[in-house]
């Protein structure tokens, strides 16, 4: 029985999700999250724990769910498959955090390897080695320098080696790191701190705060793949924190959502690209398109053919779409037609 209960708790929590940041339009629902579901024996009630991702608007969100509940009902009872659709209660969620870690520390229990005693020799190891000073020897010996200049500015590293880097160098305390010095040196400092953190939440505050400290671009695109990612359902709350910050961090928004393109989630993904002007962050949500063109053309025509986007923007999709190989003459045409 309590198994079937959890079944029917989980059912109505994604569900709730869905309709409460995608189906009702309000500025409010669209950062909420949908942190814990209880319903009661008889499956009279749910007593549905809600957050915002700005704590000062929890109090404003309860209310508008709550005043909007008999609606919700309605909506989630045509999602559901159960004999009886419960009555909604909207509560804040005021434990999340204490939730959160202790799901966390349930979880790494479950799926983390066992210490060895090699496993400690080897990180007393990489602590003794985590200096400074050592990380900018291992920079120059492993670099291709652009000039005879012997400052580390003018040392480039490979994706690979930075890698390499990250691994050998995540006991280094971050703050020694000179990370406004050079690229090299911007990337280790935003790879290593992203690592060492163990959840999305935690990595996506870090990255807001210390959103000033990004130096260019290529520094947003590489670190993205230290993001703790599993699903766009559970992360896209916490991702969206990323559309009120600066130009890079929301490029690092959409660099972060390609890696949930598929043909399930191309609704979810077409809905959430905005009218961004700067090209520094439309051109991640172009490649997004772009990968779900090739699961589904019709579909991704028929988005552009109802969507009202800034003319340039709008053009460098068509441009970029019409070049690809899976375009056939047809489909360019097609394409081409929506700017003429």
């Amino acid at each position: 029985m309590a198994d079937k209960k959890g079944r029917v708790n989980e059912i109505i929590k994604r569900n709730l999700s869905e309709i409460i940041i995608y189906d009702i339009k309000n500025e409010l629902t669209r950062y909420c999250s949908i942190n814990g579901v209880f319903t009661t024996k008889d499956y009279s009630y749910c007593k549905v724990y809600v957050s915002h991702i700005d704590p000062s608007k929890n109090e404003n969100l309860v209310n508008f769910l709550n005043k909007r509940k008999g609606e919700i009902r309605t909506m989630l009872s045509k999602k559901l498959d159960i004999y009886k659709t419960p009555a909604l209660i909207f509560v804040t969620d005021t434990n999340i955090e204490n939730i959160n870690r202790i799901d966390k520390l349930v979880h790494d229990a479950q799926n983390s390897k066992m210490y060895t005693l090699k496993d400690y020799q080897n990180d007393q190891k990489k602590k003794l080695k985590n200096t400074y000073s050592s990380l900018l020897k291992e920079i120059k010996r492993s670099s291709k320098k652009t000039d005879s200049k012997d400052d580390i500015i003018n040392y480039h590293l490979s994706d690979k080696v930075l890698d390499k880097l990250v691994s050998e160098y995540e006991f280094l305390d971050t703050d020694e790191i000179e990370k406004e010095k050079a690229i090299e040196l911007n990337k280790l400092y935003f790879a290593i701190s992203l690592k060492k953190l163990k959840d999305l939440a935690s990595q996506v505050s870090f990255i807001t705060f210390n959103a000033a400290s990004l130096l260019n671009k290529k520094v947003v695109d590489y670190i993205s793949s230290y993001f703790i990612l599993s699903n766009i359902q559970d992360d896209n709350t916490t991702l969206m924190s990323l559309t009120i910050s600066t130009s890079l961090i929301k490029r690092l928004r959409y660099d972060l959502l390609l890696n949930y393109v598929s043909k399930l989630n191309m609704d979810r993904l077409l809905n959430l690209i905005d009218d961004n002007k700067e090209k520094v962050i439309y051109e991640k949500e172009i490649k997004i398109i772009e990968e779900l063109y090739k699961i589904d053309k019709n579909k991704v025509i028929s988005y552009l053919s109802d969507v009202t986007l800034n003319e340039k923007f709008y053009k460098d999709i068509i441009k970029k779409l019409s070049s690809l190989k899976e375009s056939k003459e047809r489909d360019k045409k097609i394409l081409l037609s929506l700017i003429d």
